[in-house]
């Protein structure tokens, strides 16, 4: 392997751990995320997934987290998503979501939650929407 050999590598590395990082920081891991007609679209549905994933874009619209094992919303799991429209988490195993945790959703018109086992809902959060 020649010096001229291993730039070539060198910047063939960088460049893959570029796409990868740059993928990362627009779908979490195990989620699919899609863009149609100006909405984007991530489908986190039937991953496991045991809390709610970061790595979002920032423009994101629809995030699907349905049928999963999520059983707590933190404060901070939608800080960085704030143009979401519509958010479905029915069918995990949610118990609490955490005072101030929707507030950032300031544009949520759909907002799934059936089917898990809330003890504690921050309905005062959902009070600003129109």
């Amino acid at each position: 392997i020649t010096g001229a050999d291993m730039t070539a590598a060198d910047i063939s590395f960088v460049l893959w751990i570029s796409a990868i990082v740059s993928a990362g920081l627009c779908c979490p891991e195990l989620c699919t995320c899609t863009d149609k007609h100006s909405r984007h679209f991530a489908e986190c549905s039937y991953k496991d997934l045991t809390e709610v994933p970061e790595g979002y874009l920032p423009n994101v619209t629809t995030i699907s987290l349905s049928s999963n094992r999520i059983r707590f919303i933190p404060l901070g799991s939608f800080d960085n998503v704030t143009q979401v429209t519509s958010l479905w988490m029915a069918y995990n195993e949610i118990i609490s979501i955490e005072e101030g945790s929707l507030l950032p959703l300031v544009h949520l018109r759909n907002f799934d939650i059936s089917h898990n086992r809330i003890v504690d809902f921050p309905w005062e959060d959902l009070q600003n929407l129109t």
